[in-house]
């Protein structure tokens, strides 16, 4: 889980919050090709054309920040360390999985913990001129979107249905999009949102398809 913030947090830095946030909701596949190595389940042809129109809406989202005049580099690398987080936390969502019974607050206080004691001989304090301001903006940050958002996350996991769960994950990206043209002035170009769309198209589409089989298998 570490290693997810770390590399979230770059990807924020090198691209935008909107794109960031959408190459990370690829997720869902990097854990479905997962599934089929580690624990041998069937990646059907639906599933692995999902991925790929998926893996497709990046390449778009990284062809528009190109069409931006941005950092070509950077960008890339940004999209790079967006996909690198994604994995992580597929990771972290398999072992995730296999925690029946934990508690929320004890697996957030665990991943909190180890990730201090992993973080600590790179972290360098902030030197800027308002450090004040600074530390407040770490603190909140800490404290909403580390420790809360973690704790409201896993119970909600644990206690909403599981298609409620999957359609209420569409809400992050679109106030992430919102958040990055309102707040930070960086809406999206064409290219950039072309690829938003089939990105979000085949999550909901390999989402439907999981949930509709599940509820089918249950009656």
């Amino acid at each position: 889980m570490t290693l997810n913030w770390v590399c979230l947090f770059i990807a924020y830095a090198k691209t935008s919050i909107a794109v960031a946030t959408i190459t990370y909701h690829v997720q869902p596949f990097i854990l479905v090709a997962l599934g089929s190595v580690l624990f041998n389940e069937t990646l059907t042809r639906y599933k692995l054309g999902w991925m790929v129109i998926a893996f497709s809406g990046v390449a778009l989202i990284m062809l528009g920040g190109q069409q931006q005049d941005q950092d070509s580099g950077q960008y890339v690398y940004g999209v790079g360390f967006a996909l690198a987080a994604a994995f992580f936390y597929a990771i972290t969502a398999a072992i995730t999985k296999a925690l029946h019974g934990v508690s929320p607050c004890l697996m957030v206080f665990i991943q909190l913990g180890v990730g201090c004691l992993i973080l600590l001989p790179v972290v360098s304090l902030p030197t800027a001129f308002s450090v004040s301001a600074v530390w407040g903006l770490l603190v909140v940050i800490g404290f909403v979107h580390t420790g809360l958002m973690s704790v409201l996350l896993y119970s909600a996991v644990q206690k909403t249905p599981t298609i409620l769960v999957g359609g209420l994950a569409f809400i992050y990206p679109v106030v992430a999009i919102l958040v990055d043209a309102w707040v930070l002035h960086r809406p999206l170009n064409g290219w950039q949102l072309t690829g938003t769309l089939i990105v979000l198209a085949a999550v909901a589409g390999i989402n439907v398809r999981c949930r509709f089989f599940s509820q089918r298998q249950q009656r």
